[in-house]
C-alpha cells in the first residue's frame, strides 16, 4: 500500500515535471517564434527604412539639382528682366524718335509744299556793273512762270551798302514779266566791289539773283612832271579836253610839276602852253591821257614831254 502510494506520488511528480517541461518548451518555442517574427519584421522594416533613406537621398539630390536649376533660371530670369527693361527703354526711345521723325517728316512735307516755287527767276542782265561815286547804272531781271498757278511776285535788293539805293520798274507782277533795275550810288559810298542780291518772293518762297557792283572814285588826282626843252620857262598852262563830254579842265603852274582833279573813266586830249621870261611862248599837243582807275585808288601819275 505504501509502495503504491509512493509510486503514485512518484508518478504524479513525474507527471507534473512532464507538464512543466512541456509548458517550458512551449514558452521557448513561442519566444523563438516571436524572436523570429521580430527579427523578420526588423529586417523588413530595416530594408524599408534603407529604401526610404535611398529614396530620400535621391529626392535630396533631385531637390539640390532642382535648386541649382532654379538658381540658374533665377539668374537667367533676372538677366531676362534686365534685358526686357533695357529693350523696353530702347523701344520707348525708338517710339520717341519715330514720333519725332514723323513730326519732322510732316514738317518737311509742309515745307516742301510751301517752298515749291511756281516761278523761275532768271539772272540779272548784265550781272555786274561799274559806276562812279554819285552815278547810276541799269540792269534787268526776268521772272518766268513754272506752269503752275501764278501768284504775285514782289522784288527787292539786299547786300547794298549805305548810300546805294535801288528801284524796280515794276516792283511786282504776275509771271512772266521783266523788270528794270536802277542802282543809284551816292557820292560818299566807299570805292569797292559789292555783292548784291535781287530777291523775288511770293508767300514763303523766294529766289535770288546775284549782281556785282563796283564803285569807283568819281574824280582822280592826276599829277606828274613837265619835261620841256625850252629853258627859262616862266608859266605853263595845261588843258585837258574830255573826249566823252568835251568838258575842258585847265591847270596853271610856274614849275615843272602839276596836279589836277579829273573825272574818272574818261579819255583826254592834252595841250600844253608855255611862256618864258623873255617873251617866248609855245604850244604842243601831248599824248592822249586815259583816266581809268579801279576801286580803291584815287590818284595816278603822268608825265608830259614837249619842246
Amino acid at each position: 500500500m505504501a509502495a503504491r502510494e509512493s509510486e503514485a506520488k512518484k508518478e504524479s511528480k513525474n507527471h507534473g515535471n512532464g507538464a512543466y517541461q512541456i509548458a517550458l518548451a512551449s514558452c521557448i518555442i513561442i519566444i523563438l517564434l516571436m524572436s523570429v517574427m521580430f527579427y523578420w519584421t526588423y529586417q523588413v522594416q530595416t530594408n524599408q527604412i534603407g529604401s526610404l533613406l535611398t529614396q530620400i537621398t535621391v529626392q535630396n539630390n533631385h531637390v539640390d539639382s532642382l535648386l541649382t536649376q532654379v538658381a540658374g533660371q533665377s539668374g537667367q530670369i533676372d538677366s531676362l528682366r534686365t534685358q526686357v527693361a533695357s529693350q523696353s527703354s530702347q523701344i520707348d526711345s525708338l517710339r520717341v524718335l519715330v514720333a519725332g521723325q514723323t513730326n519732322q517728316i510732316d514738317s518737311l512735307r509742309t515745307q516742301v509744299v510751301a517752298l515749291t516755287p511756281d516761278f523761275t527767276l532768271g539772272g540779272c542782265t548784265p550781272n555786274n556793273g561799274v559806276v562812279l561815286q554819285g552815278g547810276t547804272l541799269q540792269t534787268s531781271l526776268s521772272i518766268s512762270s513754272s506752269g503752275r498757278l501764278s501768284k504775285q511776285v514782289s522784288l527787292g535788293l539786299t547786300g547794298a551798302p549805305s548810300g546805294v539805293t535801288c528801284s524796280f520798274s515794276p516792283q511786282s507782277g504776275v509771271p512772266p514779266f521783266t523788270t528794270s533795275i536802277a542802282i543809284t550810288v551816292s557820292g560818299n559810298v566807299p570805292t569797292a566791289a559789292y555783292s548784291l542780291a535781287a530777291i523775288a518772293a511770293t508767300g514763303n518762297v523766294s529766289q535770288t539773283a546775284t549782281y556785282t557792283l563796283v564803285v569807283l572814285s568819281s574824280k582822280i588826282a592826276v599829277s606828274g612832271s613837265l619835261l620841256l626843252t625850252k629853258p627859262n620857262t616862266h608859266s605853263i598852262s595845261i588843258r585837258f579836253v574830255s573826249v566823252e563830254t568835251e568838258q575842258i579842265y585847265t591847270t596853271n603852274t610856274f614849275a615843272d610839276t602839276f596836279t589836277i582833279e579829273l573825272p574818272n573813266l574818261q579819255h583826254y586830249r592834252v595841250t600844253v602852253s608855255w611862256a618864258s621870261l623873255f617873251g617866248q611862248s609855245g604850244t604842243f599837243d601831248a599824248e592822249m591821257l586815259t583816266v581809268d582807275i579801279g576801286a580803291g585808288r584815287t590818284t595816278m601819275s603822268e608825265d608830259f614831254i614837249g619842246d
